[in-house]
């Protein structure tokens, strides 16, 4: 299982990217920015998604992303130097998505994907749920290592039985 799990480097890695795409949000919008779903819970791959919301006051649902969007490509045209030295970190490809009357941003920072959401609250109750459930079990996290282990298993190995087509759904 240590194989599938990011490295303790990738996870201080993440949180700092986490930290700093939440400071832009509270800088922008007010709002406090979390991490949802597989990270939130420890149950992602080294190349997973990470995912945010940010968690919005009243009036802001419907300019939140033209704001955040704006912020971001600024906050990539702007940077410089190593991100380690000066603070920064490097944004690229940053997107704003519009599927199914759901709105996001996504961009990739210092190689991390990023999708980012507002008021996000079912993911919050989906990781709290996980995270009790686990906890009942017990057993040194079972759940979140079956769980990490269906993914890689879905992600890495299915190719061989089904193409690539099908990875789409899984991210």
């Amino acid at each position: 299982m240590d194989i599938l799990k990011p490295t303790a480097e990738a996870v201080v890695h993440r949180k700092s990217v986490v930290r700093y795409i939440s400071q832009h949000i509270k800088q922008t919008l007010g709002a406090a920015a979390f991490p949802i779903g597989a990270y939130a819970l420890n149950t992602y791959l080294p190349d997973d998604w990470l995912h945010l919301s940010a968690f919005l006051c009243q009036g802001q649902e419907a300019t939140w992303f033209m704001k955040v969007n704006e912020v971001l490509c600024k906050a990539s045209n702007t940077q410089g130097g190593n991100a380690t030295e000066s603070g920064h970190h490097n944004i690229s490809n940053v997107n704003f998505v519009n599927e199914d009357e759901s709105r996001a941003i996504r961009c990739t920072t210092d190689g991390v994907n990023l999708d980012m959401t507002a008021n996000s609250i079912e993911e919050v109750y989906q990781s709290v749920f996980l995270e009790e459930v686990d906890v009942l079990l017990g057993k040194d996290h079972l759940l979140k290592r079956g769980i990490l282990l269906l993914k890689a298993w879905w992600l890495y190995e299915t190719r061989a039985y089904s193409g690539a087509t099908m990875l789409a759904s899984v991210r």
